[in-house]
Formats: structure tokens, sequence, C-alpha cells
């Protein structure tokens, strides 16, 4: 699955099942969520993919960054939930649409309902998509996210003039700014990917393009803009 399909999965089940705790998900909390619904790929490199892409690793590795947002008081302990629900989602999207070694140690086959990037995947995310930018802009979450992301980089170029970025309060916002570039850099695989699909008009190929740059649009544009 790609970065939009595991972002869109994790927000829209974390936005319904919320309903019942009406914990407020202000703009860092959205932020959090969108960075811990991919944090598992920040080991997807190589052979290291599989030691985040198993049970044991995935709760080790998902408990260690929560408690460290946790540690540095950017986080509090009702949103944790929240967090390892956007982590587990992760795990939902990849068994569904690229794999996932689900019984490490004892087979290490990667396990997939369908291939990623597949007709099924690129539908099933084009529809997530859809819904998460229809509940994203149409709630007050867009708002609260994109005041969250002038603000923090208001604080961070502050910090950035007198050379003091590498502060406690700045991990989110930095953490953020890594995602929002490794969603760039997703865009373009897709581009490459999928580049003899575009050119022959394959439908569904164009539908997903197009739903990634509106994605893009409203997850990274807003911090082109002045606070």
């Amino acid at each position: 699955m790609w970065l939009l399909g595991h972002t869109a999965l994790a927000y829209l089940v974390i936005k319904l099942t919320n309903r019942s705790t009406k914990i407020k998900l202000e703009g860092r909390i959205i932020a959090m969520i969108f960075i811990f619904a991919n944090i598992l790929d920040a080991t997807h490199v190589g052979y290291l993919r599989m030691w985040g892409h198993n049970p044991l690793g995935t709760l080790l590795f998902t408990a260690f960054w929560i408690f460290f947002f946790g540690f540095f008081r950017l986080v509090e302990r009702k949103h944790y939930a929240l967090l390892l629900m956007a982590s587990m989602l992760h795990v939902v999207g990849d068994l569904l649409f690229s794999g996932y070694h689900l019984f490490v140690p004892f087979n290490y086959d990667r396990l997939t309902v369908y291939t990623w990037n597949s007709y099924e995947d690129l539908i099933a995310e084009s529809l997530l998509v859809m819904f998460f930018l229809a509940v994203f802009i149409l709630s007050n979450d867009q708002m609260e996210y994109r005041k969250f992301l002038l603000r923090e980089k208001k604080r961070f170029l502050r910090r950035f003039s007198r050379h003091k970025i590498l502060k406690p309060e700045h991990f989110v916002f930095e953490a953020l700014v890594l995602y929002l570039l490794f969603a760039l850099v997703q865009f373009l695989i897709n581009l490459a990917v999928n580049y003899h699909e575009l050119l022959d008009g394959v439908w569904y190929v164009w539908l997903f393009t197009i739903l990634f740059i509106a994605f893009l649009y409203y997850t990274i544009f807003p911090l082109f803009r002045k606070a």
C-alpha cells in the first residue's frame, strides 16, 4: 500500500472510532496519526523491512516511538492508543496490498491478498483517499492541521536562525516534514512505475495519480503558506 493509502485508512478508522472516546483531534495529533500510519516504513530498506513488518517488530518499533514522543511530552497518554491503532492499521494495509511477515520467526514468507500497485490496490486506495479528502476538508481537521503546520514552521524557522533546531518541541514538526518528503518521493515513484500506463491512458492509474496530487496539495501545500 502506498503512503497516502496508509494515511487515509488510519485517519478514517480513527476518526470513526474516536466518536465514542471524543478525544479532540487537534493539529498535532492529526499530524502524529499521519506519521504513525507510515512509521513502520522507516525500516523499508531491503532486508531490514522484514524486522519492522512482523508482529513483534511492529509492536516494539511502534512502542519505542510512542514512548519517545511521550517522554518529551509531545503526546499525552490518552493519545497512545490512537497512535498504536494508526500503526496497526498499517499492518492491515500491507496484508491486503503489499505484504507482511505474519509468522516470523516460524515462517519468513511475505503474506498478502493483492500485489502492490495492482488494479485492486489502486482502486481501493483511490476510494480511501476520496473519502479521506472529503472528511478532512469538510471537517475542522484541515484547519487544525494547517494551523499546527504554520505555527510549528514559524517556531522552527525562528530556532533555525539561531542554530538551535534540535529541540524536543520540534520533533513532531521535523518528523512530519520527513513524512511529507517521503510522500513527495512516493509521488515521483508513482510517475516512474506507472509511466507506461499513464501514457496509455489507463483510467484507474490516472485517477490514483490525480488523487495523489490532491492529497499532496492538502498535506504539503500549507507548509508554503504564510502564517
